[in-house]
């Protein structure tokens, strides 16, 4: 089972999860799991809000002043940008859903 899907709106999930997002959600674990050596990617809508986790020790918010900058962290953060990016890409696919 790849998905795990909790709502108390079942119709609303169904529109909300239809399988171009999941396609799409697949997508984008392969690609973390290139970036990060993981797949493990939660989403959650709250409210309005979409909520994105995925795992990784690193502080992607603070550098490190001590550490030279390499080209590997460069693309590794650029990798991982990019997945994030391309979530918000998957679920415009269906903006008209999120309008109200």
């Amino acid at each position: 089972k790849v998905f795990h899907i909790y709502t108390d709106n079942e119709t609303e999930a169904f529109y909300v999860f239809d399988p171009m997002i999941q396609e799409n959600l697949l997508a984008i674990a392969r690609q973390m799991k290139e970036t990060l050596g993981k797949q493990d990617i939660r989403i959650s809508f709250v409210g309005d809000k979409l909520l994105v986790l995925f795992p990784d020790t690193k502080d992607h918010f603070e550098g490190n002043l001590y550490t030279p900058l390499t080209m590997k962290r460069v693309k590794r953060d650029r990798d991982i940008i990019s997945a994030l990016l391309s979530i918000v890409d998957a679920m415009n696919i269906n903006r008209h859903i999120w309008a109200k």
